[in-house]
């Protein structure tokens, strides 16, 4: 999947379309029998998004910090959408 991020978009803005995404992440995980909590897929990620951010000359650590911060709420939206699929005993409707 690719994101399109428009040049002048505000860190609120952002944090709610990596939001948007939680629900694309939980069909995926849903469909292929994955677990929402993937604590290798999170260190796996905050140390690309080191590498990637130290390459730009920046301090990666608030960077990554930001980045675990954000990591509980996408959570928090995956367990919402497995526990509403499960309840009602559906699957996502979007395509993945």
């Amino acid at each position: 999947m690719t994101v399109l991020i428009p040049n002048d978009a505000s860190l609120s803005e952002l944090c709610a379309l990596r939001l948007q995404y939680a629900a694309h992440i939980a069909a995926y995980k849903w469909t292929h029998g994955l677990p929402i909590w993937d604590p290798q897929q999170e260190r796996n990620q905050a140390l690309s998004t080191h590498e990637r951010v130290q390459k730009h000359g920046v301090n990666p650590q608030p960077v990554v910090d930001f980045l675990a911060s954000q990591i509980p709420a996408s959570r928090s939206v995956q367990e919402a959408l497995f526990h509403q699929w499960q309840t009602t005993n559906t699957g996502p409707t979007q395509p993945i």
